[in-house]
């Protein structure tokens, strides 16, 4: 179950990387690179939204592998989780979070854009 819920944001940080490749590489042209760097950053925070260890999103069924035992508790609070989310969502408790764990990732890849702009292709 944890490997299958580690495909959804592993699949979008690698999209991520495919937009800031693509982004490096074309960086000639503007409209180009403001499409593949909303595309890289749209990615980054699906993935890392996705990442929250809240029910029904992936983060909880990978908690619920790493921690040993059973996880019944998780699995109880699976039935509050759409409520829960759509309170962080609407008081903007989500924003926040979002922010201070995608914004590093979104430097990181920015900067190998960076870097693939420079090589000599």
């Amino acid at each position: 179950m944890m490997l299958v819920s580690l495909a959804g944001p592993g699949a979008n940080f690698l999209l991520a990387v495919v937009g800031a490749v693509l982004l490096g590489i074309f960086h000639a042209s503007a409209d180009l690179q403001y499409i593949l760097y909303y595309f890289m950053v749209l990615n980054v925070w699906l993935a890392v939204f996705n990442l929250l260890p809240l029910p029904p999103l992936d983060g909880s069924k990978i908690l619920a592998g790493i921690l040993p035992g059973r996880q019944e508790w998780l699995y109880q609070l699976e039935r509050y989780g759409f409520p829960i989310l759509f309170l962080l969502i609407f008081f903007g408790f989500l924003t926040p979070i979002l922010t201070f764990f995608a914004s590093p990732i979104i430097e990181l890849f920015a900067v190998l854009a960076g870097f693939i702009a420079r090589l000599p292709l």
